[in-house]
């Protein structure tokens, strides 16, 4: 084992997924990549169909200042606490990187250990209903029937 990929959502989870990936970094003197994914931008505000000032039907859309400004500050904060991660485990004496990518947070994943050859993939299940699951991306049951590598499931305390 060469390299690991940690998924990480910032929960609170995410220590003991952190914790779990850095044992098997550890134990086969593997490289750690932190990986979150940050939800696409949603700065625009509304999407209606409508003539334009051509006459023609098309879709006006505007962005919201307060929302984009909401979003950057989300993606620092994001790095931000990447960084505080990647200290604490390079601490531990284990090559580290991040990534920081939007988009779908399933496909984001499989898109890296495709793109990067991981070895183990390490991430946290919260333990929604089955509502929530299928009205939402279940991330570890994709994973875990999409991925060409091992996914090592942390589950929450609850």
């Amino acid at each position: 084992m060469e390299k690991v990929l940690i998924a990480v959502d910032f929960s609170d989870v995410t220590g003991k997924v952190v914790d779990e990936g850095v044992k098997f970094a550890e134990a086969f003197g593997a490289s750690v990549c932190l990986m979150h994914t940050e939800p696409p931008n949603e700065g625009y505000i509304y999407y209606d169909a409508g003539y334009s000032s051509m006459g023609s039907l098309g879709y006006m859309n505007e962005i919201d200042p307060e929302l984009e400004k909401s979003h950057q500050e989300r993606i620092k904060s994001d790095k931000h606490s990447l960084q505080v991660l990647k200290d604490i485990v390079e601490k531990r004496g284990i090559e580290t990187s991040t990534f920081l990518i939007e988009g779908n947070i399933s496909k984001a994943i499989i898109k890296q250990v495709d793109d990067n050859n991981y070895n183990l993939v390490v991430i946290g299940n919260h333990r929604h209903g089955k509502l929530y699951k299928f009205l939402f991306d279940d991330i570890s049951t994709h994973l875990l029937t999409k991925t060409t590598c091992p996914v090592l499931v942390v589950p929450t305390d609850k």
